[in-house]
């Protein structure tokens, strides 16, 4: 398999939390793809979003929210892609998360009513079906309860749809982000504190492009089932991609 510069292989099967959705609404030949693109590791160059996600986690985990923190952002990436002396990478990656950023600005006030909080130090990947995948939470969420103190996290979706998602894009999206929200239910049941518990109304998908908020549901069976199912397909292909 040709490497694309400033990648290097994957040995043991890995994917990331929204490219396993992805491959589980996604036809044969896309899946093979997106198995293809998990077995390849960005390096820091070419993480996509990256000064974005850190961003809007640092605002969003404010409990202020101050809108000068949204406007640092803003002139960073500006910065960025006006600097004709950076590649064309990070000036395009840049322009994106503008763009990106600028949604966010419209569709924000439907956060308003979640306390979310840094996740701080995470305890790494899920292991599911001889696959590591990557559910590492943008934020963190607790609400307290009369009999407990409930836990969630929350990760972002910030890429745009592609090809893969023109055929009923937007329901498409939906159900990719139902199983973002199972995988983040899944995490913060294996790794939430003691006194907590992990409750599917705190574990959700932002969709920024989407401007859509996903929970997890209250039965997760067939959605888990799907999951493990999907982990075994890729822990088999892997080697032969």
């Amino acid at each position: 398999m040709a490497i694309r510069p400033h990648k290097r292989i994957r040995q043991q099967p890995g994917i990331s939390a929204n490219e396993l959705a992805r491959y589980l609404v996604a036809g044969d030949h896309a899946r093979e793809g997106i198995i293809r693109r998990a077995k390849e590791i960005a390096t820091a160059p070419v993480i996509r979003y990256r000064d974005l996600r850190n961003g809007l986690a640092a605002y969003l985990g404010d409990a202020a929210r101050p809108s000068a923190t949204l406007a640092t952002l803003e002139l960073l990436l500006q910065q960025k892609a006006d600097d004709q002396s950076s590649t064309g990478f990070t000036r395009e990656d840049a322009q994106a998360s503008l763009e990106a950023l600028a949604t966010f600005r419209r569709f924000q006030n439907q956060l308003g009513g979640f306390d979310f909080k840094q996740p701080g130090k995470w305890a790494g990947a899920l292991p599911i079906e001889g696959v590591a995948v990557s559910v590492y939470p943008d934020l963190a969420l607790t609400q307290q309860s009369r009999s407990s103190s409930r836990y969630g996290i929350a990760l972002f979706r910030l890429a745009k749809g592609d090809d893969q998602e023109s055929v009923n894009a937007a329901g498409k999206r939906t159900e990719i982000a139902k199983y973002v929200a199972t995988l983040a239910y899944m995490q913060a049941s294996a790794h939430c504190a003691p006194d907590h518990v992990a409750y599917p109304a705190l574990c959700m998908s932002i969709d920024v492009q989407n401007q859509q908020i996903v929970a997890a549901s209250n039965s997760q069976t067939i959605r888990v089932n799907n999951i493990k199912a999907a982990c075994r397909q890729i822990a088999r292909a892997w080697d032969a991609l």
